[in-house]
């Protein structure tokens, strides 16, 4: 029993993060699909990568990079 907590909750998390991307994936395209249809243009949708976008993965990565840490750290003790 105590072996098979783990894999479902890892078969939990990736069947989580795989519903949520399908499920974005599909209403964007829903979305874009109807401005098209009523004859709307869809160009709202391209994006320039915005001034704060190396700030935004300079803390992701500075998160990952402690969360690293810390379970090194936890590990060892």
């Amino acid at each position: 029993m105590e072996d098979i907590i783990p894999l479902v909750a890892i078969l939990s998390l990736i069947s989580f993060a795989a519903y949520f991307t399908y499920l974005y994936y599909s209403t964007r395209h829903k979305e874009r699909m109807a401005l098209i249809e009523s004859g709307q243009n869809a160009g709202i949708f391209k994006t320039t990568p915005g001034i704060y976008s190396s700030l935004k993965w300079g803390i992701l990565l500075v998160a990952i990079g402690a969360g690293l840490g810390l379970g090194i750290f936890f590990d060892f003790t």
